[in-house]
């Protein structure tokens, strides 16, 4: 059994500081970094078992699209999005989820200067 791996898929400012910096995560119970591996590209992964769709409303469609190379019959698609109507612009065989931020996010430029 191979051991479970995560890979980042993200693009410009923020792929650049996935692979510069790592995943910053803010919690509660104390603020750490992951380094994880992190492309623009969903071909360079192959199929999953679960996808976490993070994506702002607007880039839903086109993120969706991008999917099929990671998904297979089994794969468990969650989307984690804000909006009204994301359940409609959901991939196909997507769940819908919910996070409740604690303290708000940063952008890659912002993660810089720390």
């Amino acid at each position: 059994m191979q051991a479970p791996t995560s890979t980042l898929i993200a693009r410009g400012p923020h792929l650049r500081a996935l692979r510069e910096r790592g995943l910053a995560v803010r919690s509660v119970s104390g603020d750490f970094t992951v380094s994880l591996p992190a492309t623009d590209d969903p071909a360079e992964i192959g199929q999953v078992d679960v996808v976490l769709f993070c994506v702002k409303s607007y880039d839903s469609e086109a993120a969706a699209e991008k999917l099929h190379p990671l998904v297979q019959e089994e794969t468990a698609v969650v989307s984690l999005q804000n909006g009204i109507d994301n359940e409609e612009r959901s991939p196909p065989r997507s769940a819908g989820g919910m996070s409740s931020p604690v303290r708000p996010s940063s952008s890659p430029r912002s993660r810089s200067r720390e």
